[in-house]
């Protein structure tokens, strides 16, 4: 009980987020208007001979006094303070509309006040005219705009401040996990999570302890030069679905509550999660010196796709290339290697 209250109590704290130079100058406005307030009533109270009061600053000297002293200042520091807000940028939204017919609706409001107090610039990847039929016509032109998220960021700051990064995004997984890859140098502060009911939102269930658990391959795979990662999380995923030839070393990886649909909802449990598979990846090339490859086939939702991709690094993990299901088949992917961009790759068969 008391973890959800501090989760309630932490998101409820995120939305109402009040600057607090803007907190300090209201402080001095309204201290300044509560003497000029004491000094009406005590004019009041003066021209009463009952009340014999001898004032050493009469209503006119506290009037001046909070006036020139409180408000004014209060003010003047209100505006310049806005002034300079209007110039910083605080937040950059990442929106990736990657599949067709969804929600358009820009997920500005979702995002924390500390975001928008300032400059909020929006970097807009739309890639719903190349979906048809369910399938991405033409992988690598989705692909460029991901690939430069780098450069777009970059050309958004303005200013010397380091903004808060979030995203929001529907696109084909492996679009999503180059797209987390990307910005992982970067602070990513938010993923924001989209269901069909409440549109966009935050990740801000509480975590539920769950653990995924690691099944290693059965067999031995040898001097194995490729190797694969099953992980149904959000649905089953059949071995049948696995090409034949990688068959022989998977990994696969699941929930102990299994598959289920929004199983990943709390940025605590994503989190943690993604560390895990961290040291899954970090383990595997060091289990096998001859590893060239590892093929990941994954079922999750949009959020944990981003946030898998951010933990990827090519100093400490090999090669991995992430496919997707398209019309009952695994089509294409994304391949990520040491040294170079993300391209796109066929699925092997």
């Amino acid at each position: 009980m008391m973890s959800k209250l501090l989760l309630l109590l932490q998101t409820w704290w995120r939305m109402r987020y009040v600057d607090p130079i803007h907190k300090m100058a209201f402080y001095l406005v309204a201290a300044g208007i509560g003497l000029l307030s004491m000094s009406a009533v005590w004019v009041v109270l003066v021209s009463f001979e009952s009340f014999p009061i001898d004032l050493e600053i009469g209503p006119r000297d506290s009037s001046i006094f909070g006036f020139f002293l409180l408000v004014l200042p209060g003010i003047g520091l209100a505006i310049w303070r806005q002034n300079q807000l209007s110039q910083t940028t605080t937040g950059i939204l990442i929106f990736h509309r990657g599949m067709a017919g969804m929600d358009t609706s820009n997920p500005e409001s979702v995002l924390p006040r500390s975001m928008r107090i300032g400059q909020l610039r929006t970097i807009t990847i739309d890639n719903q005219s190349l979906q048809q039929d369910g399938r991405l016509v033409d992988p690598s032109v989705a692909l460029r705009p991901v690939n430069s998220i780098d450069t777009q960021i970059s050309s958004n700051l303005t200013d010397a401040s380091s903004p808060s990064i979030a995203y929001a995004g529907l696109a084909p997984i492996p679009l999503l996990f180059a797209a987390g890859y990307r910005i992982s140098s970067r602070q990513l502060s938010l993923i924001l999570d989209y269901d069909r009911s409440n549109g966009w939102h935050l990740l801000d269930e509480e975590d539920d302890g769950e653990k995924i658990l690691v099944n290693k391959p059965n067999g031995d795979c040898g001097e194995a030069k490729h190797c694969s990662i099953v992980l149904p999380l959000s649905v089953e995923i059949s071995a049948d679905q696995i090409p034949d030839n990688l068959k022989r070393c998977v990994y696969w990886i699941r929930l102990e509550n299994g598959a289920r649909a929004d199983s990943l909802s709390s940025d605590a449990k994503q989190k943690r999660l993604a560390k895990e598979m961290y040291n899954v990846l970090a383990g595997i090339r060091a289990e096998f010196p001859a590893l060239e490859v590892v093929h990941i086939f994954m079922a999750c939702q949009a959020s944990w796709a981003v946030r898998f991709g951010t933990m990827v690094t090519m100093s400490v993990h090999p090669t991995v290339a992430v496919y997707q299901f398209e019309n009952g088949e695994y089509r294409w992917g994304v391949r990520i290697e040491p040294e170079c961009d993300p391209e796109i790759c066929e699925a092997p068969k």
